[in-house]
């Protein structure tokens, strides 16, 4: 069963087709609802729009039931490196597009991993993916709290039961930088068992265990977990 409750992660009420009057790019044919002002944002082209009667898929938001029409406006990829349509009524995530298709994020987020708990590096596309959702979930006042780089950050991805619910990530200098845990999963050991993972899997007997600047709820989970200033046999930094 999923427990997913953040909410990016909780998809559409129903998916249907609508047929309106929309604006075509020529250079590419990517549709809008209403005609950019600085022209297309797929192509650049700055290219001329013609108006058509087209069929587009859109989807009721299953958190505040606005109908979110699937066309470029609604896409989420430039800003957050993710392919997929927000509601942004209430930011929620619709569908998160991999590989050709089309999925619910709570869909998406499923894995073979297994029953119990697992930690598993961001070493494949799915996973990259999972990692920019997670990115994306956990933004600050509207703002990329942190924007997952795979050439100066590492990402641990943590799942239970078959779903992926938080992530653990490590900078160039092995240095911790962030760790999230899905609300629905948290309170279990989860967070928790990515420090030990971590510890005893990833960081070298000569790294000492160090964390970038933390929230105050983040500091008290660090100290909850330091034992005579070591975690997990590792010296705190």
């Amino acid at each position: 069963m999923v427990d997913l409750e953040s909410q990016l992660f909780q998809g559409h009420a129903k998916k249907y087709q609508v047929q309106r009057t929309f604006e075509e790019c020529n250079g590419c044919g990517t549709v809008y609802e209403e005609r950019p002002f600085l022209g297309c944002k797929e192509c650049e082209s700055g290219s001329m729009f013609n108006s058509k009667d087209l069929k587009v898929d859109a989807g009721d938001c299953s958190i505040c039931g606005q109908e979110v029409v699937y066309t470029r406006d609604n896409r989420v990829n430039t800003e957050y490196h993710i392919f997929g349509y927000l509601c942004y009524d209430c930011e929620n995530a619709l569908e998160v597009r991999f590989d050709g298709s089309f999925f619910e994020p709570s869909d998406f987020l499923q894995s073979s991993m297994g029953e119990g708990f697992k930690a598993t590096p961001v070493d494949s596309d799915e996973k990259e993916t999972v990692a920019w959702m997670f990115s994306l979930q956990t933004k600050v006042e509207d703002v990329g709290f942190w924007s997952y780089q795979p050439d100066e950050s590492r990402v641990w991805l943590a799942s239970v039961d078959n779903t992926y619910c938080g992530y653990v990530s490590l900078n160039s200098e092995n240095t911790l930088n962030q760790i999230w845990v899905d609300k629905g999963y948290r309170r279990k050991g989860i967070a928790t068992k990515l420090v030990k993972y971590l510890c005893e899997n990833v960081l070298t007997q000569q790294d000492k265990f160090a964390t970038s600047q933390t929230t105050d709820k983040g500091r008290k989970f660090f100290q909850s977990i330091v034992d005579d200033e070591e975690v997990f046999g590792k010296d705190l930094l």
